[in-house]
């Protein structure tokens, strides 16, 4: 038909050699599978080139944000913990993936990145098939090309990202919708279910596809009996549920909520919709933009604000609610963010979520050239194209526009990543590369598509090119939030001078990012140099005054200077502006007892415990401040029930021994039971401190061992003497000297 593709080669005689997808000879088959070679092995060819280019930059050497977490879970996964025991919080597929590697490959970061680069070639493969089921084996093929070279698929399948597994998820979905709608068969339709299952438990999202490929079902099956029709829903349904149900039956098992997926709906959806978002993501919690804070604080502020602990089902209910009272009171606004969701889910530039194409892209010399000719700016104007030259054949192609509008419809509802719109470039390449195709035919002077037709789609493509690639402010620098993310990740390794170098790179790239001076301020301070520490904390408040951490850091600082009252000060400000900065509870209830006022002592502990019922950490620190307020009963209960939650922090075992050795209540007092806590304490550390020394020395007098507590204290003082403690030297001392007088150590 003028003015439009052919969606296939013609149909052909038996003892011809011309063929379709529908019924390929032997020639065709041959033709595929060199086909699918060429580009499998070019895709990986392109992958190979980056990670090489890759292998020595500072961002290879860290796993930043989501990847750290990720590798963190799949290394739990891999020794042992495959049911898990809590409700997934995020979607599991990817951290199961990456565990069956580090299964077989052992934890190699590297494996998991070769491993990647097959699955980006594999996909190339799977996009090129669909293209020849949906329009034709030029446009199959040229589809496969854009997505071998896209910048997006060749950075997200060099680090730790689900995007990878997406995108595999996705070509494949598209060469089994293009299959079944070619061979309607009930195994076809299954493979379908369960590829949208997979896609679910990898991206949630991606459940908004399933009714949408319910009604092509149904819509396939028009004309012919009803029976056929109800068949083919099944097998969908059936696909689904064979990887979904299991997922839903765990999650009932380990934490009583029947979840198809994840917990994660309700947060997600507020961070997305509340009053004051600008379509991108923003912490709950001014500060704390770290993946791990996330789960955390959805939990605390929806039981603090109920004032009862809450099920995961109960946490994503409440954020849902709070999302639904913020849309009621400012309709207009919503709509308003809605649009602007609307228009960075098309915009060209790739959103950053941790790291950033960008960055990547300093590194390595093919991944910068090809960002600026094959970027997505540049996809939708001849996605564009292709939909009007192909728009005769609709009926075949109209999944393939739900898919697409579907997918960033599911976007916008939330909240706009690079990584999440990236399910929609597979679809949006298919149409790109028949935009192409088309246009060479043209240029051949073909008979489709016409001067008209052609002329129109230009048209539409320059206007959707403008509309793409408009300019959009970011709060933020890419490389600014890389480098800071990389440095943040190696400061929580321990390796601290490349967690300095890389945070004075992102203050150089941008110097308005307050988080950058925060976590240098971390860095200089862990490495001894306070001064300096307090000048960046001061200039991170500069920019941010109300993000409440960088004021509990400032004051961790000043408090290393001995300025205790400065200390206290920004202690309250960081508890006025967060009441939840369990952060600062501690520090604030240490300076309230050393001022004398342990009333305060304990009510801050104890809201640092409401509010952190499960931190061992928290329930140590209020037994201390219990047992300077004299009430040692309470802080043994407190420090025994922080040792079932933590048997390995050894504050708290070595206070609790310390506690039942030398109290001076008979009916608290438990010499035995301190000696194995101490005994156990010193055994967990190669060189044990003199403080868990003065403490084993302690418990082997009170048991009536004095000769061997003589013999542990005079090591104790010796080590204490050589780390400069000279003050506990000499009541270590003053100890010993008891033990030799064959008297045990009673008191605080």
């Amino acid at each position: 038909m003028s003015g439009n593709l052919p969606s296939r080669m013609p149909q052909a005689d038996r003892n011809t050699q011309r063929v379709t997808p529908n019924a390929p000879n032997d020639l065709a088959v041959t033709h595929i599978f060199r086909q699918a070679a060429v580009l499998f092995l070019l895709a990986l060819a392109v992958r190979g080139v980056h990670l090489w280019a890759m292998r020595s930059s500072p961002l290879f050497s860290v796993l930043i944000c989501d990847c750290a977490q990720y590798d963190a879970w799949a290394q739990r996964i891999a020794a042992g913990e495959w049911i898990g025991n809590e409700v997934f919080y995020q979607t599991p597929l990817y951290p199961y993936s990456l565990a069956v590697i580090y299964t077989i490959c052992g934890h190699s970061i590297w494996a998991v990145r070769l491993v990647q680069a097959m699955f980006g070639a594999v996909a190339c493969v799977a996009i090129a098939r669909a293209g020849a089921r949906f329009f034709s084996e030029h446009v199959g093929w040229t589809a496969g090309v854009l997505l071998a070279l896209y910048p997006p698929a060749i950075f997200f399948d060099g680090i730790l990202q689900k995007a990878s597994l997406d995108l595999l998820l996705m070509t494949t979905l598209l060469w089994a919708l293009g299959a079944a709608q070619a061979l309607p068969v009930a195994r076809l339709f299954i493979a379908v279910g369960a590829l949208l299952g997979a896609m679910t438990l990898n991206r949630e999202n991606s459940a908004a596809l399933v009714p949408v490929i319910a009604v092509w079902i149904v819509w396939l099956s028009w004309g012919h009996q009803r029976r056929e029709g109800i068949r083919r829903l099944f097998a969908l349904a059936l696909g689904t549920a064979l990887v979904l149900l299991p997922v839903g039956l765990r999650n009932y098992y380990v934490g009583g909520a029947f979840l198809l997926t994840t917990a994660q709906m309700g947060p997600n959806f507020y961070i997305g919709n509340h009053h004051g978002a600008d379509g991108g993501y923003a912490p709950m919690r001014a500060g704390r933009g770290e993946p791990g804070f996330e789960a955390f604080d959805a939990r605390l502020i929806a039981e603090d604000d109920l004032k009862k602990p809450l099920s995961s089902r109960e946490v994503s209910q409440y954020w849902m609610a709070r999302s639904a009272d913020d849309i009621r009171t400012a309709p207009a606004d919503w709509l308003r963010l809605l649009a602007r969701k609307w228009f960075l889910t098309w915009n060209a530039l790739e959103s950053i979520d941790a790291e950033s194409l960008q960055t990547h892209a300093q590194f390595s010399p093919l991944l910068n050239v090809l960002r600026y000719s094959l970027h997505f700016g540049v996809i939708c104007p001849l996605a564009m194209l292709g939909i009007w030259l192909t728009r005769s054949e609709w009926r075949k192609l109209w999944i393939l526009y739900a898919l697409l509008l579907t997918f960033a419809l599911a976007v916008t509802a939330f909240y706009v990543f690079a990584r999440y719109r990236y399910p929609l470039a597979p679809v949006a390449i298919l149409f790109a590369a028949a935009g192409l195709i088309g246009l060479w035919r043209f240029a051949r002077r073909e008979d489709s598509p016409t001067r008209r037709d052609v002329t129109i789609g230009v048209m539409l493509a320059t206007v959707t090119g403008v509309a793409c690639n408009w300019p959009v402010r970011q709060q933020y620098n890419d490389d600014a939030v890389t480098f800071y993310n990389a440095g943040s990740t190696s400061m929580a390794m321990g390796r601290t001078d490349d967690a300095i170098s890389l945070l004075e790179r992102a203050i150089e790239a941008d110097a308005r990012f307050p988080d950058s001076y925060n976590n240098l301020g971390t860095a200089v301070m862990r490495a001894g140099d306070f001064a300096a520490a307090q000048r960046l904390f001061e200039q991170a408040i500069g920019i941010a005054p109300d993000h409440a951490i960088f004021h509990v850091n400032l004051a961790n600082t000043l408090l290393k200077q001995g300025n205790r009252d400065r200390a206290y000060d920004e202690l309250r400000t960081a508890i006025q502006l967060d009441p939840l900065i369990v952060e600062a509870l501690g520090p604030l209830a240490e300076l309230e007892a050393t001022r004398g006022d342990m009333a305060s002592a304990v009510r801050l502990m104890n809201r640092a415990v409401e509010l952190q019922p499960q931190s061992s950490s928290a329930r140590t620190d209020l037994a201390m401040v219990l047992q300077l307020q004299g009430n040692v009963g309470r802080a043994i209960d407190e420090l025994r029930v922080s040792i079932k939650l933590d048997p390995n922090l050894l504050a708290a075992r070595n206070r609790l021994a310390w506690l039942l050795a030398t109290t001076t209540d008979d009916g608290l007092r438990s010499p035995a039971e301190a000696l194995i806590l101490a005994t156990e304490s010193c055994r967990m550390m190669q060189s044990p401190p003199a403080e868990l020394l003065d403490t084993l020395a302690a418990a082997q007098a009170a048991t009536g061992d004095f000769a061997s507590a003589g013999q542990t204290a005079e090591r104790a003082t010796a080590m204490a003497r050589e780390n400069q403690q000279m003050e506990l030297a000499d009541q270590i001392e003053s100890r010993r000297r008891l033990f030799l007088e064959k008297k045990a150590f009673r008191g605080p």
